[in-house]
């Protein structure tokens, strides 16, 4: 094993030799905003001059599945080069599951696109991104929109049912008194930052539908978005998905 992070060698080969703790930020790597005021940190490492500055350059990353890309690679080099990539120590566990994981057969690249977990809870908005060469497996960039929400309590406070009676009528107020259809069933619990108040929360987000109009063949409805703190049940945005 090379850099101390390949837990497998089928997943990986050719790392270029030295550690990957104590890499000192160079001016090549591209900062893609140091988003803290956003609640994301952002950074591109493209091309073997910038990714050396993680110890990766020159990695081969084999056509294996994407989660076990993830375990053996991504989050070991995420684990011990944190603050080199983000500028601060992250709190909690960091995972990363796979998005979506397809080629471009015209440029010959394989686009690995993951979302960050943290403490078991997925972070609204996150993405890392592994571009590699789909014939030599060879590593082109890892590009990084991370949050850092772990200091926030990873269980609810409340049951999805209660933070959506509690906020069901400021819901339908805030779009214009329209009534709100909701699958309970379909709420999803994750970390949402809010760019009203700039803090993390752990929040249901709980999708809904409203009418719209009607058409021909009926009623026409518009999807919605509740979102609601699990923790203090307070409404933190009610977001159309539509135009209009």
């Amino acid at each position: 094993m090379r850099n101390g992070i390949l837990a497998a060698s089928l997943i990986l080969s050719g790392c270029a030799s030295g550690s990957l703790t104590g890499v000192s930020t160079a001016s090549t790597s591209r900062d893609l905003a140091n988003q803290s005021e956003s609640g994301f940190f952002g950074r591109a490492y493209e091309g073997d001059q910038e990714l050396s500055q993680l110890g990766v350059q020159g990695t081969v990353i084999l056509k294996n599945a994407g989660s076990h890309i993830a375990r053996d690679f991504l989050e070991p080099l995420f684990r011990q080069n944190a603050n080199e990539i983000t500028g601060e120590s992250l709190d909690g566990l960091q995972k990363f599951v796979v998005i979506s994981d397809g080629t471009e057969t015209l440029t010959g690249t394989r686009f690995i696109k993951y979302g960050q977990v943290v403490n078991g809870v997925e972070v609204s908005g996150s993405l890392v991104t592994l571009e590699v060469d789909i014939n030599s497996g060879k590593l082109f960039s890892i590009n990084f929109h991370v949050g850092n929400p772990g200091s926030i309590a990873s269980k609810p406070r409340i049951t999805v049912r209660q933070a959506l009676s509690k906020n069901l009528t400021s819901a339908e107020t805030a779009l214009d008194g329209k009534k709100i259809s909701t699958s309970i069933s379909e709420a999803k619990l994750t970390y949402h930052f809010s760019s009203s108040s700039r803090k993390w929360h752990l929040i249901f987000l709980i999708p809904g539908t409203i009418n719209v109009g009607s058409g021909p063949q009926g009623p026409i409805n518009g999807d919605i978005e509740v979102l609601v703190d699990a923790l203090d049940g307070k409404l933190i945005a009610t977001n159309k998905l539509f135009d209009g």
